[in-house]
This record gives structure tokens, C-alpha cells and sequence, in this order.
């Protein structure tokens, strides 16, 4: 069983990925309250963006200097 590094890295993103958004969605029910289901697109952008604001309290500060 000789398996290509390239395909172990796609797995384990998918992984990753699919783990995150469990994660999002049980927080988001747990935060909202909700009991109904959220849409996958929603659930996508906080997988991958939790933070949605990016000013310097919350998210990625920006620096001119």
C-alpha cells in the first residue's frame, strides 16, 4: 500500500474540513440557540472565516508602519 504524500495532504485537509465544520455547527446552535439546521454556505464561511470583522479588536489587525 504505496501511497502518494499528495493524496495523505488532500485527505487530511478534507479531514480537517469536515471536522471544522462540525465544530461550527454545534457552536453556532450552542451561540443562537437554534435548532433548526444552517445553511452549508453559512457554515462554510464561519469554517473557514470565524472572525468577520477584521478592525483591531477583533480580527487581523493592519499595520501601515
Amino acid at each position: 500500500m504505496d501511497m502518494k504524500p499528495e493524496s495523505l495532504k488532500h485527505s487530511l485537509r478534507r479531514h480537517h474540513s469536515e471536522r471544522k465544520k462540525v465544530w461550527v455547527c454545534k457552536t453556532l446552535r450552542r451561540y443562537f440557540l437554534f435548532q433548526d439546521e444552517f445553511s452549508p454556505r453559512c457554515v462554510g464561511m464561519y469554517a473557514r472565516t470565524p472572525k468577520v470583522c477584521s478592525c483591531t479588536m477583533c480580527g487581523n489587525p493592519w499595520d501601515p508602519a
